[in-house]
């Protein structure tokens, strides 16, 4: 186990994980334009899970101070493993299902304005993917003319 035993250390990590708190969505923004969000959600939980294991029995069985990684897994038991594993795939799912319904609320104002399908899609697609890059329910839901923005400087 890898134990933090300086003050100093201590609020570096911290400052390090409240960057990386948001990492998924700003990730998004950095990746390739022709790859749809939801496909990138799904790639990027997965590859955490990987280098979360990575680092779990790396980092984690580092140090002669406290237990290693399987070890700590043992003391969990069955039920605590299980509890964690079903609260990982309800916080995901959920917000999977969060993003597809803004998705599909941007699809329908595209539509009732009568914009062809390809059209409604992107729309979609761009609320969608503006609906991840902030804080709480209704701050993300996405004005209008941040989608026009975005649909704008994609073409």
């Amino acid at each position: 186990m890898l134990i933090i035993n300086s003050y100093v250390m201590a609020v570096v990590m911290c400052v390090m994980t409240m960057l990386c708190w948001g990492s998924w969505a700003n990730t998004q923004k950095l990746a390739s334009k022709e790859w749809r969000f939801h496909l990138f959600y799904w790639d990027y939980s997965i590859g955490v899970l990987l280098l979360a294991l990575v680092l779990a029995f790396t980092l984690g069985s580092v140090g002669s101070a406290g237990r290693g990684f399987i070890e700590d897994l043992r003391q969990a038991g069955g039920a605590m493993l299980w509890s964690a594993f079903l609260g990982v795939i309800i916080f995901n799912f959920a917000n999977i299902l969060l993003v597809a319904a803004i998705d599909i609320a941007g699809m329908a104002v595209a539509l009732a304005e009568r914009k062809t399908l390809v059209e409604a899609i992107r729309f979609a697609n761009a609320a969608a993917a503006l609906s991840v890059t902030k804080l709480g329910a209704q701050p993300s839901a996405p004005k209008r003319e941040e989608i026009e923005q975005m649909l704008f400087s994609r073409n």
